[in-house]
């Protein structure tokens, strides 16, 4: 092989790195980034909203994991449950991975 078809890597330390990696996100997001306006925003109406307290009580059958709203006592006066339709579509973290591997202790080979 000559030297004009070998490839040379560069080491560069981390601070460069992260510093250019840094530089390279914050370009790209900024071009994505779409401005959210505020003032736009409306407060959902009371057709929209519904409150705990004019919910019906949920039977379910004994051993259910999931509790009626008698029987769940006070929880339900501290639960909200929002939507937000395209309104903070920005995420602040990374997206998930796209595929779970799921490691079972079980069935891993004993090492001697």
């Amino acid at each position: 092989m000559t030297d004009s078809t070998r490839f040379s890597f560069i080491e560069i330390s981390d601070s460069v790195y992260k510093s250019r990696f840094a530089g390279f996100f914050v370009a790209d997001w900024s071009v994505k980034a779409e401005r959210v306006e505020w003032n736009r925003k409306q407060t959902p109406t009371d057709e929209i909203v519904v409150l705990y307290k004019s919910l019906k009580s949920v039977l379910l059958e004994p051993g259910s994991r999931l509790v009626g709203l008698e029987a769940s006592g006070k929880i339900h006066d501290k639960l909200a449950v929002l939507e937000l339709n395209d309104g903070l579509g920005q995420r602040w973290a990374p997206p998930p991975p796209r595929m779970w591997i799921l490691a079972d202790e079980s069935k891993r080979p004993k090492q001697e």
